[in-house]
């Protein structure tokens, strides 16, 4: 069935919604103008497809997938190197990575630099389970790839990190 949405039906899905959305585009691309960006065009789209977009779930499921995939996206085009960065200058506790190894007395910029060299796919599997704390299984959804798939990235990004800063 198609979505029917009258302007004032739209806007109070907006109201009720850009703020969540925009927080959960933040936690991933870490720069506001993006997130609201990308919330933006996932409402435009939303409304410039009312009529002929068919959703399967609840609109509010439909519009966080969509920020959330969108963000990915994003991450994932601009090879944000930035954002690794962030999140590497962000952490005070070196046990946060890698437990009981010490691992983070090296030098941060060698350990910028082991990051950077992770494949794209360990990266984001790493991002998504060191700093937004999500399981295997949410990491699977997100990416749409078995959960098996995600502990293997990760396992594999932790394995690079360790040897390249041993």
């Amino acid at each position: 069935m198609a979505l029917l949405l009258d302007i004032t039906s739209f806007e109070a899905l907006f109201q009720v919604n850009y703020k969540p959305l925009c927080e959960t585009a933040y936690r991933i691309v870490l720069d506001r103008d993006i997130a609201e960006d990308i919330v933006q065009d996932i409402f435009c789209k939303l409304y410039e497809q009312k009529k002929s977009l068919k959703i399967a779930v609840s609109i509010r499921e439909y519009l966080f997938k969509g920020t959330i995939s969108k963000s990915l996206l994003y991450i994932k085009r601009v090879k944000n190197v930035n954002l690794i960065e962030h999140y590497v200058e962000t952490i005070n506790n070196s046990e946060m990575l890698f437990p009981g190894t010490g691992i983070l007395s090296h030098d941060q910029d060698n350990l910028n630099y082991a990051l950077r060299t992770l494949p794209d796919a360990s990266r984001t599997v790493f991002i998504l389970s060191r700093y937004e704390n999500l399981s295997f299984k949410e990491i699977s959804a997100e990416l749409k790839i078995s959960p098996r798939m995600a502990e293997a990235q990760l396992s594999k990004a932790l394995a690079h990190l360790y040897d390249y800063l041993s």
